[in-house]
């Protein structure tokens, strides 16, 4: 027994070109005026919309710490964790900082932001902000601050349909951060300075007291500066050095009557007593008897 078999040609086909050609065909004006004004939309598109350019600046966020002293150092890092560094991209973002530089920049009356479409015009009648308000919150969508990956890297962005302006305002954004980072260190090396000066006066008074309580007790227990002339130590030393002197006299003037005494009364004793009251040291002994 033979397998029975199928014939293909018998079966109909999966999918027929040739009604849906022939619905395209009968539609063809159709399909033409559609496909020509797609094309002109598209052009009117490029020949309205000005081309935009983006200009980038990139900031690298050092998170290692100053290791030495230094007063121009005060503040301490940013941080190495990711919520240091989403902070300074808000920072960036933040309307204060971009407020500056739209302000500096002479950005308000800038033809790119300050130009209102039909949209603009009709919210403002009802209440929609200031024209000033407006044009700021345009020159805000044209920034992008983002962090690049995981690195310490921000990215800082604007886009315009100049070049060198976009170039220009990121730049400006970039130097306007760096300018309150240096500000912040400035003033944190101010209240330093300041506190530092404080402390010195205050430790310069408490020396000046010291040394005026130092004085007044020397003055009412009469002690004064051994080096300063006729002072009661002085006194001292120079009785101690008188002292000495006439121990040694007394000394000198016992041997002298020693030898008187030895002499006695013969011819060469008498000689040698005169001898010993014509002495130095007798007439010495004579001249202090008489004081």
């Amino acid at each position: 027994m033979k397998p029975a078999r199928i014939d293909d040609r018998a079966l109909p086909p999966l999918f027929d070109i040739g009604p849906l050609w022939a619905i395209l065909w009968g539609r063809r004006l159709l399909v033409l005026a559609f496909t020509g004004a797609a094309l002109l939309l598209a052009v009117l598109y490029l020949a309205v919309t000005s081309p935009s350019y983006t200009a980038t600046a990139s900031i690298l966020i050092d998170p290692r710490d100053a290791r030495a002293t230094n007063f121009n150092n005060v503040l301490p890092g940013i941080g190495a964790d990711s919520a240091a560094i989403a902070s300074q991209v808000f920072v960036i973002e933040s309307q204060d900082l971009l407020g500056t530089v739209f302000d500096s920049q002479k950005l308000r009356n800038d033809p790119e932001f300050s130009s209102r479409g039909l949209i603009s015009r009709v919210m403002s009648l009802f209440g929609g902000g200031t024209p000033q308000d407006a044009a700021f919150k345009r020159f805000q969508k044209a920034v992008s601050v983002e962090r690049e990956g995981l690195t310490y890297v921000i990215n800082v962005s604007f886009t315009s349909p100049s070049p060198e302006k976009a170039a220009r305002i990121a730049n400006a954004i970039v130097d306007r951060y760096k300018a309150s980072l240096a500000g912040e260190r400035e003033t944190a090396n101010d209240d330093v300075n300041s506190l530092l000066n404080d402390r010195i006066k205050g430790l310069q008074k408490d020396v000046s007291d010291a040394e005026r309580a130092v004085e007044d007790f020397k003055s009412q227990h009469r002690i004064v500066d051994p080096t300063d002339g006729g002072t009661l130590q002085s006194q001292l030393d120079q009785l101690t050095t008188q002292l000495i002197a006439a121990q040694g006299d007394a000394d000198k003037a016992k041997d002298r009557y020693n030898q008187a005494l030895a002499a006695g009364t013969s011819a060469a004793g008498l000689a040698k007593l005169s001898e010993i009251l014509s002495s130095n040291a007798a007439a010495n002994l004579r001249d202090d008897y008489n004081q």
